[in-house]
């Protein structure tokens, strides 16, 4: 319960990594406390340099589905979007959880190529699936565009298809039939 939730936040910075995904398995399941959202957004923004300890914080977050977690979440994926594109991964899947509509204007923003990626499009997808699960409708034109740019990899054209699908604008159904 609530008395325990504390202690299990500590002991996310265990450098045990099995001791961690226990821990974010246990607070995962577990209803949030606002404290709690607090003190792992606290671990978050602190210094800790181990990106698998921030990786457990982000997971949680992301179960948890607390939109008082977006914008710490916005500022940690600019941080780490140039340096660490499995964290910055794990990242955008938590925010899509989260659902937050006021995370779709800088992720249609990070959608844009960088260079730093290179031919990896895994954060590109995932920024697709996300902006899909959050189901703003603000996102429809952009996810048009990328379905309708033949020059982009199959695989994005594809995911634009699917998240053009769960947002049901009816501005998408012609492009899509």
């Amino acid at each position: 319960g609530e008395p325990a939730i504390e202690p299990l936040i500590s002991s996310l910075v265990n450098a045990n990594q099995n001791i961690r995904e226990k821990v974010v398995t246990i607070l995962g399941a577990m209803a949030p406390a606002i404290k709690a959202t607090e003190s792992l957004i606290s671990i978050m923004k602190s210094d800790v340099e181990d990106a698998s300890v921030i990786k457990s914080v982000v997971m949680v977050l992301g179960q948890w589905g607390d939109k008082g977690a977006t914008k710490p979440l916005l500022g940690a994926f600019k941080k780490y979007l140039p340096t660490d594109l499995d964290l910055t991964e794990e990242i955008v899947k938590a925010l899509g959880k989260i659902k937050d509509s006021s995370a779709v204007s800088p992720l249609l923003n990070a959608l844009k190529p960088h260079p730093y990626l290179g031919d990896d499009y895994r954060v590109q997808i995932n920024l697709i699936f996300a902006l899909g699960e959050i189901g703003d409708k603000k996102a429809t034109v952009s996810l048009l565009q990328l379905l309708l740019d033949k020059t982009n990899e199959s695989r994005i054209r594809l995911t634009a298809i699917w998240a053009l699908g769960i947002i049901c604008d009816a501005e998408a159904i012609e492009p899509l039939v």
